[in-house]
């Protein structure tokens, strides 16, 4: 597939391992959140930001599923989900389920005269097979869903991780699985990570669009302007702005995404398209060389953003239920044991279901490159075994795994916060989300703070010990954060897998003892 954008030279993307949660620090500019109360073929290359869209409709049509409100016309309606055949087991009663969620890329619906139709129609991939492009899938995720405890986890494959692919005689990307058909990749992902599928969910480009414009949009706050001249989003103004389903679409689908970095609230991005590299560096413009991972940041936020704004909506008006759950089920397929009796059930279930409730994660791979299929992700057995205890139902003995961390870059260190989030998240830990510490009104920072809620001292403690040092131990006296908090200064270096023992003057405040 080419995706190049037809304004500026195409950048050069790095791989960069890890992800991180929250708002993409990545790309020093934040989109975020607003408070409540604001409103046997390979497979195909697909841009990053396709999968991050795909994502995003997928388990938003999942939460709207369970925030149905259970009367017999919405009975109805869900009974008109297409359904399919594919034999899989049932977990027991009152025990944690395995959605497989996947992204299709059809185009199906999206015409010549559809807003943005060239991000999507003048793909070369898809103009070479156009019958075909509803048969690939660059996102490839595993939703846990606990009854017992009303929570969820969502686990995302990276679509170039390598693995066997059942069935066959060769190891390809994961992706490919779906290629040759969804029984594939169900059985691949069963054979190689040991995780059970009981449901499928799978929908597309042209369902997500709609359910974003059903819902009324979604609410971001950019604390930059960004452009992207392939996907078509484009925000001018700094602030609030309340997302349709085209720019949602394409906010989520940006691969080459570029930010501007003069500190002006609003800027003219009319002609942008026809600038050169240089000219838009020039004109402060700078690039989102970070790949996957400032994509599967953005991901993330657009995810905790629209599960409450989606439920709210949801509830707001009998017409706004009725459009949502039409953009549902005219886009989304499940697999037949997913019943209208199911779902109602799983409506009672989560009826309060809220963004703090869902746990997100990647699977971390290695970068390599394969003779046959070019850039690949080794599975990390040994940094995925803490995600993994989770969806294999074991008991997850890891403390760095009960420990959520946001990550602050105060160094002035191009993407820090994120490569910091990653390697943290890569010894075991919980990342809840990245940003400019200048956003919060910290100022730079020489020494690493790891800033914390007084409970939340032996979390900290254990945070700096996987830190090279020095930090400093900062309590927040009357906070009740859930999270410890890492402000990365000029004097950091690297993260560690093995834990080392505190200095003297590392020392939390409130004891005197070596850690």
């Amino acid at each position: 597939m080419t995706d190049d954008p037809p304004g500026p030279d195409r950048p050069h993307v790095e791989r960069r391992p890890g992800s991180a949660a929250g708002a993409s620090e990545a790309v020093r500019g934040t989109a975020r959140s607003m408070p409540s109360g604001h409103t046997d073929r390979p497979a195909g290359r697909r841009s990053g930001g396709q999968r991050a869209l795909i994502a995003l409709g997928a388990v938003l049509s999942v939460i709207v599923l369970v925030i149905a409100v259970t009367v017999g016309y919405f009975n109805w309606r869900l009974g008109q989900i297409n359904r399919i055949d594919l034999g899989l087991s049932s977990a027991p009663t009152g025990k944690p389920e395995n959605y497989l969620v996947v992204g299709s890329d059809s185009r199906a619906g999206i015409t010549a005269n559809s807003p943005d139709a060239g991000a999507f129609l003048n793909d070369q991939a898809y103009k070479n097979n156009p019958n075909g492009s509803g048969q690939r899938s660059d996102t490839i995720m595993v939703l846990r869903v606990d009854p017992t405890t009303r929570t969820a986890r969502l686990l995302s494959f990276p679509r170039d991780l390598y693995v066997p692919i059942s069935g066959k005689n060769r190891s390809d990307k994961i992706n490919a699985a779906f290629g040759i058909g969804v029984p594939t990749l169900i059985a691949t992902i069963q054979d190689n990570f040991g995780i059970t599928i009981n449901h499928y969910l799978e929908v597309d480009f042209v369902g997500f669009q709609k359910l974003v414009d059903a819902m009324g949009g979604v609410t971001l706050y950019f604390d930059k302007p960004m452009w992207d001249s392939h996907t078509g989003l484009d925000i001018s103004t700094v602030g609030c702005h309340q997302l349709d389903g085209v720019q949602a679409l394409a906010f989520a689908r940006s691969r080459y995404l570029w930010y501007n970095t003069l500190g002006r609230d609003s800027v003219d991005t009319s002609s942008l398209r026809y600038l050169s590299t240089s000219q838009m560096h020039a004109n402060g413009w700078q690039q989102d060389g970070t790949s996957d991972l400032g994509r599967i940041s953005r991901q993330q936020l657009l995810i905790r953003t629209a599960i409450p704004q989606a439920e709210r909506a949801a509830f707001r008006s009998p017409t706004t239920l009725d459009g949502i759950m039409r953009s549902v089920v005219s886009s989304v397929t499940v697999d037949s044991g997913l019943s209208t009796t199911k779902l109602i059930a799983l409506a009672n279930q989560f009826r309060h279901f809220g963004s703090q409730d869902l746990t997100t994660s990647s699977y971390p791979g290695i970068p390599e490159e394969s003779p046959t299929a070019g850039s690949i992700l080794r599975p990390d057995v040994v940094a995925a075994k803490p995600i993994m205890a989770a969806f294999l139902g074991e008991t997850d003995t890891n403390p760095e795994a009960q420990v959520s961390i946001r990550v602050l870059n105060a160094s002035g260190v191009d993407h820090q916060a994120a490569n910091v989030a990653g390697a943290l998240q890569r010894v075991g830990f919980s990342i809840d989300k990245t940003g400019d510490a200048a956003a919060q009104g910290i100022g730079p920072q020489e020494k690493t703070q790891i800033r914390y809620a007084p409970a939340n001292e032996a979390a900290a403690v254990l945070v700096a010990r996987h830190l090279s040092g020095p930090v400093e131990l900062v309590p927040v006296a009357g906070s009740t954060a859930p999270y410890v908090e890492v402000v990365t200064g000029k004097s950091f270096t690297t993260v560690s897998t093995v834990v080392r023992d505190l200095a003297p003057g590392e020392q939390p405040p409130t004891t005197t003892g070596g850690a």
